[in-house]
């Protein structure tokens, strides 16, 4: 008798894909509220496609000679497609015989849900690459938002729409604000109160995400005070710096610093350790101006017990691709839905191991995510 699966009779791939994709829009947290992009052509780990971003504008003076017309070039930005992940299960003979609804709820939606979980927890480690921050106001918790506006604004944010993803502590602390219960009942309808849910406050759609977790810094320490070790140009992505009396410990990824006549705030983006009182720090964003030899570095390094994101959308880009469905009918079959909208992708493929007499269903996705403009985002933090 022919193996139920590989034969069709009891798994359509495109269907359960199709459900999976269903469950991994309602669950994707970040995901939903970042910039995506999205590539038909399917790919491999590893891969890098450009995402297009729509080109600038500056105003001229009227009338324009058309000399001076602008050309129409589209920002690209290339994103590695590093992040492949999936679920798999084993299905017995009686499992086999489960209804399509069954099948969906016990073993799809979770498989799918696991998926999502990893392309919110890589989302969420982008906050790393942020080096603007603020610390929660613990008396009076509505305070943060108007706080976290002023930093937006200063750096030029675009404005609406704005995100905040917050975890439990932050969650449980605006939740026991009396302002935002008081604007809760006759701004929107008491969904606070009924509901459990924060929705829009002060222009920034609110989210809850437990992926959202502590922050432990590093130990550097500069006996004399940090300066940078060479002169460097605009553009650079990582920052030298040394201490001609002690420079010792290690950089954290995601502590911050700031220099010496440079408004912007930068993130430290990999583990970075001192030796020889020196040291080099791969830092996001890139130099935004040159900087001399011998100018004051200020280390920020500080734990905190959770941290937060408010950020624009464009602050951050999720792109995926749908993956390959090559060995479809070759002892597998295999199923790719992709949602036409957000770009989301999600294979099923599932194939029959003779040797264990077992059917195996696996669900997986390939992306890459990546900070497009750190200065569009503040990390919130609780001490």
């Amino acid at each position: 008798m022919a193996n139920l699966i590989t034969s069709g009779e009891a798994y359509d791939p495109f269907f359960y894909a199709n459900m999976a994709l269903r469950q991994l829009n309602k669950v994707l947290g970040m995901a939903r509220l970042v910039y995506r992009g999205f590539d038909r052509t399917p790919m491999d780990k590893g891969s890098i496609i450009k995402l297009r971003r729509p080109g600038k504008f500056s105003a001229q003076a009227m009338p324009i000679a058309l000399v001076s017309a602008s050309d129409v070039l589209p920002e690209y930005l290339q994103v590695s497609l590093d992040q492949w992940y999936g679920t798999m299960f084993k299905l017995t003979d009686l499992e086999l015989t489960y209804t399509r609804d069954q099948m969906v709820n016990e073993h799809i939606g979770p498989g799918a849900i696991g998926v999502a979980d990893e392309i919110d927890q890589s989302l969420v480690g982008l906050q790393d690459d942020v080096g603007y921050f603020l610390v929660r106001h613990a008396t009076i918790p509505f305070n943060d938002f108007p706080d976290v506006r002023q930093i937006l604004f200063t750096n030029q944010n675009p404005g609406s729409p704005r995100r905040y993803g917050v975890g439990p502590a932050l969650q449980n602390n605006y939740e026991k604000d009396a302002v935002f219960v008081q604007a809760d009942s006759s701004a929107d309808g008491g969904q606070l109160q009924r509901e459990g849910i924060l929705v829009r406050k002060f222009g920034f759609d609110i989210f809850a995400n437990q992926n959202f977790t502590s922050h432990t810094a590093g130990d550097m320490a500069a006996t004399a005070g940090a300066l940078t070790n060479t002169a460097q140009d605009r553009g650079s992505t990582t920052l030298a710096i040394d201490d001609a009396t002690a420079l010792t410990g290690t950089l954290n990824k995601g502590d911050s610093l700031s220099i010496a006549g440079d408004p912007t705030r930068y993130a430290c983006t990999a583990d970075t350790t001192a030796g020889g009182n020196a040291a080099i720090i791969p830092i996001s964003p890139a130099l935004q101006q040159d900087v001399g030899d011998g100018v004051a570095v200020t280390l920020r390094i500080v734990d905190a017990s959770e941290r937060g994101v408010a950020f624009h959308p464009e602050a951050f880009a999720l792109a995926m691709v749908p993956l390959s469905s090559m060995g479809d009918g070759a002892g597998a079959r295999i199923g790719t839905a992709v949602d036409p909208i957000t770009g989301i992708a999600l294979r099923s493929t599932v194939f029959y191991d003779p040797g264990t007499a077992a059917n195996y269903v696996r669900m997986d996705a390939l992306w890459g995510r990546k900070t497009l403009d750190p200065q569009l985002a503040v990390n919130v933090e609780i001490p």
